[in-house]
């Protein structure tokens, strides 16, 4: 399964706060567009142990930038 982490610039702290639509509560924050996608799977593996998303057959992840993640 494909996942997309979306990458917008938090307007007020200036950190980089990545979601994916597909999973309820995946939401993560990093400091580098490389941070977030670690994090990101991260997170998805927690939901995944918690029952929150199904993640038996695996998965990957692309990223998609906000205009305001430039």
């Amino acid at each position: 399964m494909n996942l997309t982490v979306l990458i917008e610039r938090d307007e007020h702290s200036e950190m980089l706060v990545g979601s994916v639509a597909a999973v309820r509560s995946a939401y993560t924050q990093g400091a580098s567009t490389a941070e977030v996608p670690a994090n990101m799977r991260e997170v998805l593996e927690m939901l995944a142990e918690e029952g929150m998303f199904d993640a038996a057959c695996g998965f990957t992840l692309s990223v998609e930038y906000a205009a305001t993640a430039a």
